[in-house]
């Protein structure tokens, strides 16, 4: 890779244990049609993008780090899934040093949310781009080490650039709950799906599953492993209950490499404003001037 290695963090679609699709609260969920590889980024046929700007930009999901179900059940982790442990982490930091280093091609393997499993013999190769996003959960941990630890490497420690896109947890739940339901009426109904046995429960039984999956696994996942890692990003977007991003906060001293005190925040409706080491905000120092209607 010719330059940087940037991170892409989304919290929002890699919480869920159910193949991901986008749902806006409090409104008829639109038609979207699921597949069984997440690209978040989709492009028309024979466009990659970033090429319009004659820039070769890649994505890769850790998904594909995730460790196959049997080895999962193995290890007595299958309901651990998108935990730190439930990852083949030495494989992912082989993936990000190689790049980082420039090696010609580099692969990646394929995760399929229909089966809820890696794809055996699939693997997504890329080829030196001038710009990597990855996408995933815990790909920010790494912030304390132990003595111990010192000479070990985090993934984190091959990024650029990072963005956490973040919102508040009753919102997160809500959504993915809205998920759950539409996809029991869509993607479960697939024979090939490994999530067919939830669209045949009662509308009871199905509520009661996903509320115990969020108690005890995704938002479990979300307060004790990924939320703690949000102040690592470099920039941190946070959406409302609608997914309109009502702010936009820029870490200082993660961009300047230490220098500064605080983060450039920018508020729907309310411009740019300097948020301080103490947290307040349009307070002295502060800056003001920002667009003040989207973004």
């Amino acid at each position: 890779m010719k330059r940087f290695i940037s991170v892409f963090f989304v919290l929002l679609s890699g919480i869920v244990i159910v193949p991901q699709s986008v749902l806006v609260a409090q409104q008829p969920p639109q038609e979207i049609p699921f597949e069984s590889v997440a690209n978040f980024l989709k492009l028309p046929p024979g466009m990659n993008f970033g090429e319009n700007a004659g820039v070769a930009v890649d994505l890769v999901t850790t998904d594909g780090f995730l460790l196959p179900n049997r080895v999962l059940e193995e290890r007595g982790l299958l309901a651990r899934k998108g935990f730190p442990e439930s990852y083949d982490v030495r494989r992912l930091l082989r993936f990000v040093a190689d790049l980082k280093a420039g090696a010609p091609e580099v692969s990646a393997p394929v995760y399929s949310h229909l089966i809820y499993d890696i794809l055996p013999g699939e693997a997504q190769l890329i080829r030196q781009p001038d710009i990597l996003i990855l996408e995933g959960l815990n790909v920010l941990e790494g912030g304390g080490r132990r003595p111990e630890d010192e000479s070990r490497p985090f993934v984190s420690d091959y990024f650029d650039f990072s963005i956490y896109v973040d919102s508040a947890e009753q919102f997160i739940k809500q959504w993915f709950l809205l998920r759950f339901r539409r996809l029991r009426q869509t993607a479960f109904r697939d024979p090939q799906s490994y999530f067919r046995k939830y669209a045949q429960l009662s509308e009871a039984e199905a509520e009661a599953f996903a509320g115990r999956v969020w108690e005890e696994i995704n938002g479990a996942n979300l307060r004790e492993n990924i939320l703690p890692t949000r102040e690592r990003a470099h920039l941190i977007l946070e959406k409302a209950a609608d997914h309109r991003v009502e702010r936009v906060r820029l870490i200082r001293e993660r961009v300047t490499g230490g220098a500064g005190d605080g983060a450039f925040s920018w508020v729907a409706d309310r411009g740019l404003a300097l948020t301080g080491a103490g947290g307040e905000e349009n307070g002295p120092g502060s800056v003001t001037g920002a667009p003040r209607n989207g973004m």
